[in-house]
């Protein structure tokens, strides 16, 4: 027999007074926003204070952590998921049709590949609904689609969202594998509240934040055997209403220390207000350059401009044959990304160049087999 269970609600922890933020649909609706970057960012693992389950406010001090932007790594983009990627990804449409009711996508780039996660934003919370992925076996040619819905639709945040919210999350039993049964399990409860300490390259920073603690069972039944394979994840979460995230990935045994070495450590940084360093600190000449640099399929352009204006991205052979437009139109302030993809194209050097309302910028880049 297959069970469902999904419990959200409001656990009081002994004592509680509820965290000094609270997360709402609005702020979240804010992240997603058309075309915004979602950088992800990681860092050398070392020992860090996570705090522990508290109806105290505490100081989350990160600033120790020398957090590096990998783009060409994994990189994302909010967009509406009735178009996304389409300027990039003709065939992107096909893949909305497993999940027409997700409005939203996080379209992400890999340096062989890309797919998106999508969600649908609702009053009671945001769920994920599942996704697809898929990688590049040729130029042009993409290989296998792997697509996997959430069922039923996995909660991110409930809303409210603040000290004490907390659910439990069970999968619908996956059989599509012959003799194996798989599942999962995810219990989340949002336990402590604070101060989070970054340090954005300009020195300390700090946020409201909460604590999100974060445990996860993949279990697979073998029908043959009678045998269940366990593998468990645990994270804390600290989340802020300006969109960022930094996961702590740490051993279960660890789930209560207040001091850890973690398993990994990564943040998610969105655009935040303004005030935020995070964004202020908007490049004062604009640039470019792309990873990988020699490629074989696919490169990933990255382009900075100083300020809000029409930006026009080419890329040319090398008698001055014009290729391909990667980017023309307006374009706000800040870094953005573009993917060229050789497409049959043959070895050999190409030149890209960047126009926008203050210079011109050009680059080169060499692909071969």
């Amino acid at each position: 027999m297959r069970t469902i269970l999904l419990f959200l609600g409001m656990l009081l922890l002994p004592g509680s007074t509820f965290a000094q933020i609270t997360l709402t649909q609005q702020d979240v609706l804010a992240w997603f926003t058309q075309g915004t970057t979602l950088r992800w960012e990681e860092t050398a693992v070392q020992p860090v204070t996570v705090g522990t389950a508290s109806s105290s406010a505490q100081t989350f001090d990160f600033s120790a952590l020398q957090f590096q932007h990998r783009f060409y790594d994994y990189d994302s983009y909010f967009t509406l998921a009735n178009s996304p990627g389409d300027t990039t990804w003709p065939h992107a449409r096909a893949f909305d049709a497993g999940f027409g009711n997700a409005p939203y996508a996080e379209y992400f780039i890999t340096p062989t590949g890309f797919g998106y996660i999508y969600f649908d934003l609702k009053d009671t919370g945001l769920f994920e609904t599942g996704f697809v992925s898929t990688d590049y076996t040729a130029p042009g040619v993409l290989g296998f689609v792997d697509t996997l819905p959430s069922i039923p639709p996995e909660p991110i945040y409930t809303f409210p969202f603040t000290v004490g919210s907390h659910w439990l999350y069970v999968s619908v039993p996956d059989t599509s594998s012959l003799g194996m049964i798989s599942w999962d399990t995810t219990t989340v409860v949002c336990d402590a509240f604070g101060t989070l300490v970054l340090n954005t390259g300009n020195g300390p920073v700090t946020y409201n934040c909460l604590r999100i603690t974060q445990t996860e069972a993949f279990m697979t039944y073998d029908t043959a055997s009678k045998t269940t394979y366990r593998t468990f994840n645990a994270y804390h979460q600290y989340i802020t209403k300006e969109g960022i995230n930094v996961t702590v990935s740490i051993d279960s045994a660890d789930l209560a220390s207040a001091s850890v070495t973690p398993i990994a450590v990564s943040a998610y940084f969105n655009p935040v207000p303004a005030n935020g360093v995070l964004r202020s600190r908007g490049p004062s000449t604009f640039a470019i350059e792309n990873y990988p640099n020699p490629f074989t399929t696919v490169t990933t352009l990255q382009y900075s401009v100083p300020g809000a204006g029409p930006v026009t991205l080419e890329v040319y052979n090398a008698i001055g044959q014009r290729m391909v437009t990667l980017a023309s139109g307006e374009e706000r302030a800040g870094t953005h990304y573009a993917v060229f993809h050789r497409q049959g194209l043959p070895n050999g050097t190409y030149f890209y160049r960047l126009r926008t309302g203050t210079g011109i910028q050009c680059g080169s880049m060499t692909c071969g087999n």
